[in-house]
């Protein structure tokens, strides 16, 4: 049996907001969630920097070249399948 016009659904029912060519309007700015993300933003920085320069630190107190240095720091994060 095919629906007839009648009985189809329309598409302003299925779709409240389709049917109205208002634009949105822009929520204020959160300062709460401004100043949380930016904490959380400071922390990953934080700990990427802070990775680096002990890389470097034992690297240097370890003798090491700085290609052996360069190599080290690029490596960081990165799986290598035969230590497993």
């Amino acid at each position: 049996m095919l629906p007839t016009d009648e009985s189809a659904p329309k598409a302003a029912g299925l779709f409240p907001g389709a049917a109205t060519t208002a634009v949105a309007s822009v929520a204020p700015l959160s300062v709460k969630n401004t100043l949380t993300k930016w904490f959380i933003d400071c922390i990953t920085v934080g700990a990427l920097l802070n990775t680096v320069v002990f890389l470097v630190l034992m690297g240097l107190m370890k003798g090491r070249s700085t290609t052996q240095i360069s190599a080290a720091i690029r490596s960081v994060g990165r799986i290598e399948l035969s230590n497993v």
